[in-house]
């Protein structure tokens, strides 16, 4: 009885149909235009495009605005095609389409706006191909629906579209209530008069707002589901080192915006969702890989990747796309459990099979995920050359203020610092960090990485007070945003003990790096390349106090966990190798210790280079336990060795010059 009345009513309200306005570069997508405008007049809407507008005089952009402020929302088809563009870039959005235009200006109106981004091989209409920069602006395009905080879906056909349609049906008929507000109130007038059975339809509607609630936000985390290993590797910076649970909790928060989700609900929400897939027998070959990285289970996801990826290579009409995500994630997950070699492997498969013609976004994103591998393995002169051209294309493709851009100068900051480029890193730093400052706020974790890298230039340029006093100011700030065991705010603490241990401040440094250390290793766990690096600074500590003894028994400790996870030639571990000599000296132990030294000399010799600064870093290092027992000659000519490369790459004041050079002396005036 209750529900006829409802529908008496809603026959005597004056048939007003919500406007959708579709936008779509018409000689590409005019079949699915039509689509979308079929399914939507099924629904109820009427629908708008470009195309039925008529021949009014003036500005096209005027005319557009105008149809846009009298509809109700939009729909965007995005495929490959650019389209049109106005003659001018647009004072408000740069360069841009008149396709473009259409949702950018809506969303700036605060109208509803949903995306539909088409595959590559959607079955489009025919049309002449556009030229190479065109498509290169359409591409920016895609990947900035992609990363912004937009609601988008995408699709392979027209079936696919029709069904993001019908799906939007409860967003459309939100709409149309705003859009008959005045029949809204005539509505709960007649219901107020038949109040005995009107709490049976509220209390449907209520329920069916509940359930369409719950499936929008299982559709949210379904895709936080498949885009988390992709955005953990984008917001993962070299230099101020991250562990796992920082990079995840950067990528949750990315991921929040985009959804339109609160913060931490990821945090709290997606490992639940991901155990769910992994039980339901219907669950994709890639989405239960994507699943196993969200929980962790990061062997299994490597695995399930590659799986996943010889289903996509022999599937009919399966995308490259396909296969070259696997590959990433296979990768992304391989990088979690520190097999760099591995996982460079994988993101040199899908790199293979991308074209910086084709999908320059795409090529520039993976990459990335290369040079991020060849900084953790020590090769810092090829991340330098690969990124280079990635920072061009992100630059001119999404902006320099683009939060991609940025990453990836702060990765060139970082490799520039470590093989000795020491003023293009320092004017790369400060760039970033000037533009993360007004951007994205003083206390914004990108903005505070970037603090923390700084901090650690100046180590490098032996400026060991702006050093502390840069450590001490991000410190503070992370303690009290973060809390003082967030592993950000660790690595800010043990930034602090280094600048004060190069600074001579011997038992201040060692308290706090036994502080430092005693929380990684609870919260971390003791093989944790975070808590080697504390022990590792921590027996520095000790040595430099006269604990040589048990400064030798940790960098032997470290030293071997080192070895066995990263090999014998990783960087970290030639770093052990000549802390571990340094510590041999001390106690006179001066054979083991040229034989140490030598060692590491020779690696870094063959594997990095002549001029890097490691290696006249290693010079001196043998030339200071040749000295101890009297092996004058050779010595010396290793500590000239020393203070020629540096004098030649930091210049004759740097501290570390300084210091080469008085060995030089003092073994010149040895009897």
């Amino acid at each position: 009885m209750c529900l006829c009345a409802i529908s008496g009513i809603m026959r005597v309200g004056v048939s007003i149909k919500p406007v959708i306005f579709i936008s779509a570069v018409s000689r590409e997508l005019r079949s699915a235009r039509d689509v979308v405008a079929k399914k939507l007049a099924f629904l109820g809407y009427d629908a708008e495009w470009q195309d039925v507008f008529g021949t009014e005089q003036g500005d096209i952009k005027e005319m557009l605005r105008r149809r846009i402020d009298a509809a109700a929302g939009v729909v965007q088809l995005v495929g490959q095609c650019h389209g049109c563009e106005p003659l001018k870039p647009d004072s408000d959005f740069g360069r841009i389409s008149y396709t473009q235009y259409e949702a950018l200006y809506a969303i700036q109106r605060g109208k509803k706006v949903w995306f539909i981004l088409l595959d590559e091989n959607f079955p489009t209409d025919p049309h002449d191909p556009e030229a190479d920069e065109h498509r290169q602006l359409q591409s920016a395009y895609r990947q900035r629906i992609r990363s912004g905080s937009y609601l988008w879906h995408s699709a392979a056909t027209n079936i696919e579209i029709e069904n993001h349609i019908f799906g939007l049906k409860n967003d459309l008929a939100g709409l149309r209530h705003r859009v008959k507000q005045w029949a809204i109130l005539v509505l709960v007038l007649l219901i107020a008069l038949t109040a005995g059975g009107a709490w049976l339809v509220c209390g449907q509607a209520g329920q069916t707002n509940s359930i369409t609630e719950i499936k929008n936000q299982n559709e949210k985390l379904h895709a936080a589901v498949r885009e988390l290993s992709q955005t953990v590797a984008k917001v993962s910076q070299t230099g101020d080192k991250e562990d796992q649970q920082s990079r995840l909790a950067r990528a949750y928060a990315v991921l929040e915006t985009k959804l339109q989700l609160p913060p931490g609900t990821l945090e709290k929400e997606l490992p639940r969702f991901a155990e769910q897939l992994l039980q339901r027998s219907d669950t994709s070959a890639i989405d239960r890989a994507n699943a196993l990285f969200a929980v962790k289970k990061f062997a299994e996801a490597e695995a399930a990747a590659l799986k996943a990826k010889d289903k996509a290579l022999a599937a009919a009409g399966q995308t490259v796309k396909d296969t070259i995500a696997a590959l990433e994630l296979a990768g992304s997950a391989a990088e979690e459990q520190i097999h760099y070699v591995c996982a460079l492997d994988h993101y040199r498969a899908a790199a293979a099979l991308t074209s910086q013609q084709r999908d320059p976004i795409e090529w520039a994103r993976v990459q990335h995920g290369i040079t991020r591998l060849l900084y953790d393995q020590g090769d810092y002169r090829q991340a330098v050359e690969v990124l280079r051209p990635i920072i061009n294309i992100r630059q001119r493709l999404l902006g320099p203020e683009h939060p991609d851009t940025l990453t990836s100068r702060s990765n060139l900051a970082a490799a520039l610092i470590a093989q000795g480029s020491n003023a293009e890193a320092m004017r790369e730093f400060r760039a970033v960090l000037v533009t993360r400052q007004r951007v994205l706020g003083p206390e914004h974790s990108d903005t505070l990485t970037s603090r923390s890298n700084l901090a650690a230039a100046f180590i490098y340029q032996g400026k060991y007070a702006e050093a502390e006093a840069e450590s001490r100011a991000v410190l503070a700030i992370r303690q009290r945003v973060l809390g003082p065991e967030h592993v950000d705010t660790l690595t800010s603490r043990m930034n602090v003990a280094n600048a004060l241990l190069v600074q001579g401040k011997h038992p201040e440094a060692e308290t706090e790096h036994r502080v430092v250390l005693a929380i990684r290793q609870r919260v971390l766990g003791p093989e944790h390349p975070d808590t080697l690096d504390s022990r590792m600074n921590f027996a520095n500590a000790l040595n430099a106090q006269a604990k040589h003894a048990e400064a030798e028994k940790e960098h032997r400790d470290v030293l071997a966990i080192r070895q066995r996870m990263l090999g014998p030639e990783h960087p970290d571990t030639l770093n052990s190798r000549s802390n571990l000599a340094a510590a041999l000296v001390s106690q006179g132990k001066y054979a083991d210790a040229e034989v140490e030294s030598r060692a590491v000399l020779a690696v870094r010799q063959r594997v990095l280079g002549p001029e890097h600064p490691d290696v006249f870093q290693s010079y001196y290092n043998l030339a200071a336990v040749l000295a101890a027992p009297w092996k004058i000659t050779e010595s010396l000519t290793f500590a000239r060795q020393a203070f020629d490369g540096w004098r030649k790459t930091l210049g004759e004041t740097h501290t570390w010059t300084q210091q080469a050079k008085k060995l030089v002396e003092r073994l010149e005036k040895a009897p």
